[in-house]
């Protein structure tokens, strides 16, 4: 139990403020044995304050607290970041291969990523991200991202399911404030202002509800850009999402939720078989830009722009 606590330093040669590794081998953690691959659990970092951590490092994997070393199907358990201040933070949480993540009620302010995470060796369960303020730092030539679910489009294998991401506030995200690969997915009641690609990018998986979300001016790359943008991922199908209740606001070229009918790299090229399924879209201020034609429901309280 970290409480109270204040962290400020390069970490030149660090990975984690706060590393919560398993007991995996020597290398990782030198000062004792046995090596016997138990995992940390049952954590709670409350209270604390992170300044400058892996600020120089824009590229590497540094963060305020999380774990590098992994084993075939073991995981850290219950862990609650919450009520914590990070400034200028390379990667606030890096934690993978988990069981029962909870981060909230943080400041995130002018960091790269909030929530860095992802299937390594072991299945992700139960992620809660709600009620954080997330600022980045507009950089458009750097990955900056609220929560990063499985950039790369799979699950190595692994599953990577209950996500919920609730009552946030991300301003100034330079990439995607919500890219994900996963399944069971809910985001709701968030506000997004300011996000230069994708303010949720649902790039695969299944079983997603996009809902009752505020945006303003997110999506602002180009075209291909949008306030939410389903599907694309050559790698995984995106199947049974329901997008509703959303609210677009700023130019009027911004104002979009794009589905990506786009169909995978195996024999077949079906989008039915390999792009998205059961994609329902309804009640949203916005602007709908149905790809290839081929969503199962479509409907705005703007005119469509197909």
């Amino acid at each position: 139990d970290w409480s109270s606590d204040v962290c400020s330093s390069d970490l030149h040669s660090a990975s984690e403020a706060i590393q919560l590794d398993c007991m995996g081998e020597s290398q990782a953690f030198p000062w004792f044995g046995p090596y016997d691959q138990t995992a940390c659990q049952n954590i709670e970092i409350t209270h604390c304050e992170f300044w400058n951590i892996g600020h120089e490092r824009y590229t590497s994997e540094v963060a305020c607290f999380g774990n590098h070393s992994f084993y075939e199907g073991v995981q850290t358990k219950y862990v609650k970041f919450k009520d914590n201040i990070c400034t200028e933070c390379n990667i606030v949480s890096k934690l993978r291969d988990f069981r029962h993540l909870e981060i909230s009620g943080n400041q995130m302010m002018k960091c790269r990523f909030g929530v860095w995470t992802g299937n390594h060796k072991a299945d992700c369960n139960d992620l809660l991200v709600s009620n954080n303020h997330y600022k980045g730092y507009w950089w458009h030539s750097e990955e900056e991202r609220f929560v990063a679910i499985n950039m790369d489009g799979t699950m190595s294998g692994y599953k990577f399911a209950r996500i919920i991401i609730e009552n946030n506030t991300i301003i100034d995200a330079a990439t995607h404030a919500i890219g994900f690969t996963a399944n069971d997915v809910m985001i709701t009641n968030n506000i997004f202002r300011d996000v230069y690609k994708n303010a949720i990018y649902a790039y695969g998986g299944w079983s997603i509800n996009i809902s009752n979300n505020s945006f303003y001016e997110c999506g602002q790359e180009g075209d291909s850009r949008g306030a939410i943008v389903v599907g694309g991922n050559t790698n995984l199908i995106t199947k049974m999402v329901v997008i509703s209740g959303n609210n677009t606001s700023g130019n009027t070229t911004v104002q979009r939720i794009i589905i990506n009918n786009v169909a995978g790299n195996n024999n077949a090229g079906n989008w039915e078989d390999n792009g998205i399924q059961k994609c329902i879209v309804t009640g949203n201020l916005a602007n709908i830009v149905d790809k290839d034609r081929k969503s199962t429901r479509l409907n705005s309280s703007h005119p469509l722009d197909l």
